[in-house]
C-alpha cells in the first residue's frame, strides 16, 4: 500500500504493495499512516474495488488528505469501473484528490514493460513524479 521510493535507488524496485485482500491491507495502512499528514493509496490494479472506498476514507477520518491514484491495467474487465469509482468518489469527498495516473499515462507505451501493465524505469519515474505534483498542488493551496 505505501509507496516507498529513494530516487538513489532504481526505481522498477519501488514496492507499491497489493489490494488483493484490500480490508486487512487498510487496517494496516491506517495504522501505519496514524501520524501521518496524508495518505496516498493505488488500489485496484488486480481486481474490482468493490466500493470499499468509503471504508478506507471513513478510517482515515475526514481532516487527512488521501491521494488515489487511477490504474491502468490494459486487457482486464476492471481497468474503466475501477477507474470510474475512483473519479466519482474523488469528486464527491472532500479532501479526497485524484492521481489520475490513466491520463498521464496515455499514450506513453515506454512507461510499460512488454506486458503492458509493470512498469519501465522511466514509468516508475513518471508515476512518481504524478503523485508528487499532485501532492505539492495540494499542499501549495493550502
Amino acid at each position: 500500500m505505501r509507496v516507498l521510493f529513494d530516487p538513489s535507488h532504481d526505481p522498477s524496485r519501488v514496492y507499491y504493495g497489493t489490494d488483493t485482500k484490500v480490508f486487512s491491507l487498510l487496517f494496516g495502512a491506517f495504522l501505519e499512516f496514524a501520524a501521518g499528514d496524508g495518505v496516498i493509496f493505488a488500489l485496484g490494479a488486480n481486481g474490482l474495488l468493490y466500493h470499499s472506498l468509503d471504508t478506507l476514507r471513513d478510517m482515515l477520518g475526514p481532516d487527512r488528505p488521501v491521494f488515489l491514484v487511477t490504474i491502468r491495467v490494459p486487457y482486464v474487465s476492471w481497468e474503466e469501473p475501477n477507474n470510474e469509482e475512483i473519479y466519482a468518489f474523488t469528486k464527491a469527498r472532500e479532501n479526497t484528490y485524484l492521481v489520475d495516473w490513466y491520463k498521464i499515462s496515455e499514450g506513453h507505451g515506454e512507461y510499460f514493460a512488454g506486458d503492458g501493465i509493470h512498469l519501465t524505469y522511466e514509468g516508475c519515474q513518471a508515476y512518481v513524479n504524478g503523485i508528487k505534483e499532485a501532492a505539492a498542488e495540494v499542499y501549495r493551496n493550502q
